[in-house]
């Protein structure tokens, strides 16, 4: 059986270290019968500009990972988003990658973003669509 919590850092950097998690933390839940973390993984931490990705991040989420399993604790990685991106007041995308089609965007907050904002519509359907970000980049790697 599964005992576990979420362990997301919604803030820049991102990191759990950032929040102040620990090797005592890691401890303290393995003492307490804790056996796995949903961990949260930023794409705004992960690539804060077009195709650079930020190895200091990078570390951080893997001395996390590390520190963990040596309590015996399982991970589930989640590339974690709220509202898409800092663009609609949460966390997810970077900006860089947060197309909006020129559609309004409303800033209604989480949860009425999902369901009322046209720019954040936009911007799912560019990243489902795999439709370049500015500066040419983005998921898709071919022209259509």
């Amino acid at each position: 059986m599964l005992h576990g919590l979420n362990q997301v850092y919604k803030l820049p950097p991102f990191t759990p270290s950032a929040s102040g998690f620990s090797d005592d933390d890691a401890q303290f839940l393995a003492a307490n019968g804790f056996n796995v973390v949903r961990l949260g993984v930023i794409w705004a931490g992960v690539e804060p500009q077009p195709g650079v990705f930020d190895r200091d991040y990078l570390d951080s989420i893997n001395e996390t990972v590390q520190t963990l399993a040596s309590h015996g604790i399982r991970l589930i990685l989640d590339m974690h988003q709220d509202s898409y991106s800092s663009v609609f007041g949460g966390e997810g995308a970077p900006e860089w990658a947060t197309q909006t089609g020129g559609m309004p965007n409303l800033n209604l907050g989480f949860p009425l973003d999902y369901f009322f904002n046209p720019a954040q519509y936009a911007a799912w359907d560019a990243l489902w669509s795999n439709a370049k970000a500015r500066m040419k980049w983005g998921c898709s790697t071919t022209t259509r």
